[in-house]
């Protein structure tokens, strides 16, 4: 009898190619894991489409590939989809692009007009092309909303757009497994939002429909998460059955039976794992500028004394943005805007939430339906873009370092969203911290003198020295190339969200994760002089310590050797193509996006 097994084992093991411990051997390299479904949109693909021109590739299954518009569309309700003009040229320029390259591949794309279309991360589990034991894809950080229906769903750089239409595979490292129980009946009020904000704030589910459990998978990555889970059920059967690419027939019912034993053994354990009772949870609110400064509605913003040390800066830079004070009580304040959000819960709620038409002061942008109620969709808002594998060798490097110490940093803050309308990786540089570095953020406007990189004595740092959690939010690669094209060849942390991680690496920019002591350390040194190198040697993994010594660090094993040789991931997978060939003859796919 084999061992009991959680339901991410289950999935994982079904996708690996070929079996485990093949790829993944005792040098520490990726496991080559195969793709259900790749969503692709026009921001995150032009760079990736570009690669695969470059090196005269096809893409491997045009029918497990589906693209929508959805991030440079316009979001005017008063005009008729399929007459909508996009005013802004690059996002014109994206949307131009990614219907020339869906035509030029032979892959489906629901264009403007096409009743279909919809925000990228909805329209999978809606048209039922997204579905539990799956693996999915796509080039945004909260891919893993398709969580909701027991697919294993996570968000990949642009970088790694093309690895997938060239193979239909990732590299991967099978990574840890943290389940959350919620166990207990929800109070009236408490919905899917407060539950993963407690979540978050804290580091049954049963009981919600499918759109919340979206909000909760899709959320799962503000709380540093990979990827969110649930495990498929009656309500996830139920929202499936008779839509467009789900399976039909005899088809279905052994679908179900299949799903029906996805769910976590008896005895089966993650790596770790949190109970939380959800009939004591309260509506919760965040007080500051990251999901994880969340309390109870009811509750007050905390005092001085119970924010850690080296996290009170940050703290307090929150409650200047948000004008509160320790200690102040958030009920009765004043809403200033309401923003009902299409990423996250543009499904939820919407009626209780809206009393009227959306005003000037309510910004409403939901997301598509195809159970049309009263509910229309615009699109989504977002703006993205992606690249090409770029290898850089690395080896030894001696630097100074420029200090940044602010907590939960995310990809937003190291380059704007309004710079990801490119279709190139060019001017990115000029980017990087705007909003800290320009008045107005602004870069042809005034600089601000005592942000970090405009100070004279860390002028020419190349090793960037960031507080905890760096590079969390969006999956972005264009945070990475922007910190690239600044000139940096590093940056150490005591953490990193891992997509960063991942897109930083495939880039060339080397990650150095430390300890809290030698993060106090390394700060304390360059604050007193500025002057202060250090050394990373990437073949002995060592990072040199002011006044003597060194600490070891980690980094991915297959990562450093691709470093250290200036190699390239996707002519790794392209050697593999003969097994890929084997896994899909033995493994046929349930589903063709084409026929949807």
């Amino acid at each position: 009898m084999s061992r009991p097994r959680t339901l991410f084992e289950k999935i994982w093991r079904r996708h690996v190619v070929p079996p485990e411990g093949v790829t993944a051997d005792k040098e520490g390299l990726p496991a080559t894991i195969y793709v259900d479904l790749h969503l692709v949109h026009e921001v995150t693909s032009p760079q990736a489409f570009t690669e695969l021109d470059e090196r005269g590739l096809p893409v491997r299954r045009p029918d497990l590939t589906l693209a929508t518009m959805d991030h440079s569309t316009p979001t005017d309700p008063s005009i008729d989809d399929a007459r909508l003009r996009v005013l802004d040229p690059e996002g014109s320029a994206q949307l131009d692009r990614l219907q020339a390259n869906c035509a030029r591949y032979g892959i489906p794309l629901y264009a403007m007009g096409d009743e279909r279309r919809g925000i990228v991360h909805v329209i999978g589990p809606e048209l039922g092309a997204t579905q539990p034991g799956m693996t999915v894809v796509c080039g945004d950080s909260h891919t893993s909303t398709h969580g909701a229906v027991g697919a294993l769903a996570f968000g990949i750089g642009t970088s790694e757009v093309g690895h997938v239409l060239a193979t239909q595979c990732l590299l991967q490292h099978r990574p840890k497994t943290y389940e959350v129980r919620v166990d207990g009946r929800l109070q009236e009020g408490v919905v899917a939002k407060d539950i993963i904000l407690a979540v978050i704030a804290r580091l049954g589910i049963r009981a919600l429909d499918m759109e919340g459990r979206m909000t909760v998978c899709n959320m799962s990555i503000e709380g540093g998460a990979r990827a969110g889970l649930i495990a498929p059920d009656d309500v996830t059967f139920a929202y499936l059955e008779g839509r467009p690419m789900a399976p039909a027939g005899d088809a279905w019912e052994a679908a179900l039976d299949d799903w029906r034993s996805l769910p976590t053994d008896e005895g089966a354990a993650c790596d770790r794992t949190t109970t939380l009772d959800g009939s004591a949870l309260e509506p919760m609110v965040t007080y500051g500028t990251n999901p994880g400064m969340a309390i109870p509605i009811a509750g007050a913003v905390p005092e001085d004394d119970a924010i850690e040390p080296e996290k009170r800066a940050s703290f307090h830079k929150a409650l200047d943005y948000m004008a509160l004070e320790p200690g102040q009580r958030l009920q009765g304040k004043p809403i200033d805007v309401v923003f009902v959000g299409s990423c996250t819960n543009s499904r939820q709620h919407l009626e209780p939430q809206l009393r009227g038409p959306p005003g000037r002061r309510r910004p409403h942008v939901p997301g598509q339906s195809l159970d049309r109620g009263s509910i229309r969709h615009y699109g989504s808002g977002h703006r993205r873009a992606g690249g090409p594998v770029v290898s850089t060798s690395f080896t030894r490097f001696t630097g100074t370092m420029a200090p940044l110490p602010i907590q939960n940093v995310d990809t937003d803050q190291i380059i704007p969203a309004s710079y990801l309308k490119v279709t190139d990786r060019s001017g990115l540089a000029s980017g990087l911290f705007c909003r800290w570095r320009y008045r107005d953020g602004d870069p042809e406007g005034q600089p601000i003198a005592d942000f970090v990189l405009n100070r004279a004595e860390h002028g020419e740092a190349r090793i960037l020295l960031a507080g905890d959690n760096f590079g969390c939010g969006s999956s972005r690669e264009h945070a990475p190339w922007a910190l690239v094209g600044y000139g940096f060849r590093a940056v150490i942390s005591t953490s990193f969200a891992d997509i960063f991680r991942s897109n930083a690496l495939k880039n060339g920019l080397l990650v150095v994760p430390v300890t809290e002591d030698v993060s106090a350390s390394l700060f304390g040194a360059v604050t007193a002089d500025p002057a202060t190198v250090v050394t990373i040697d990437l073949e002995a993994r060592t990072l040199s310590l002011p006044g003597g010594g060194e600490t070891n660090f980690e980094v991915d094993p297959f990562a450093r050797r691709c470093l250290l040789d200036g190699t390239d991931q996707l002519g790794y997978l392209l050697n593999h193509a003969p097994a890929i060939q084997a896994f899909e003859a033995a493994n046929p796919a349930r589903l063709d996006t084409r026929s949807g």
